[in-house]
């Protein structure tokens, strides 16, 4: 198992950077969506079963794995565990059944609220998955100048 640990000057990460890098993946699942169309002709729920599951765990792998999507890496933002180390199977896991629960009323109204009431900025999946988005500080795509500093954490960046 790989552990790692948060780096220094680490922030939690609000919703223009973890908003961009959702994007970026979902144009990714959209461009994936078209080649599996392309390939398997229209299969209707079939083919919505097919992509939503590959998606959902294109999500829990690679963010139980790296701590990242393509979006996150491209945004140099990464998903913990709440108490700083490497998040669990588990974790991912539920924090991405979240996802659908914060994105379906309303385009993510349940998560933008949910993200406005925490400190670490949390979305309701990440709630339930003890997690955390952080990556570097600084006012770009949505951080406050300075960021959110997250206190009491033994830093050593995460192996590449």
């Amino acid at each position: 198992m790989d552990v790692w640990e948060l780096p220094p000057g680490s922030v939690y990460q609000g919703i223009g950077r973890r908003g961009t890098a959702l994007f970026i993946d979902a144009v990714l699942f959209y461009i994936l969506l078209l080649v599996l169309q392309a390939m398997l002709g229209d299969l209707g729920a079939i083919e919505a079963l097919l992509f939503a599951s590959i998606a959902f765990n294109y999500l829990v792998l690679c963010e139980w794995r790296w701590g990242q999507t393509l979006g996150k890496r491209l945004l140099l933002i990464r998903v913990y565990s709440e108490r700083g180390t490497k998040a669990a199977y588990n974790a991912a896991a539920l924090r991405n059944v979240g996802l659908l629960i914060d994105f379906l009323p309303l385009f993510f109204l349940v998560g933008l609220i949910c993200m406005s009431e925490t400190s670490k900025h949390q979305r309701l999946g990440d709630r339930w998955g003890h997690t955390v988005v952080v990556g570097p500080g600084g006012p770009a795509l949505g951080n406050p100048p300075g960021g959110y500093r997250l206190p009491g954490f033994a830093a050593s960046p995460p192996p590449k």
